[in-house]
């Protein structure tokens, strides 16, 4: 069993990322981003074109 895909993924998806560094969410993008993570973070938010300097997208459907 490769278990590489689940402990170095190639993009991690955030769904409803807060621009806002004190939530869990929020959180979790600035820590990725200051991360050695090498990995695209993508991120899904109804109402933001960027959070953190980050691309979102309005739609899981709409996710590359």
């Amino acid at each position: 069993m490769n278990l590489k895909p689940f402990f170095a993924p190639k993009s991690i998806v955030i769904c409803g990322a807060s621009r806002s560094e004190i939530t869990f969410n929020g959180t979790l993008v600035k820590n990725l981003r200051e991360s050695r993570y090498k990995g695209e973070i993508l991120i899904v938010h109804p109402k933001a074109s960027d959070i953190m300097g980050l691309e979102c997208y309005n739609s899981i459907s709409l996710l590359p």
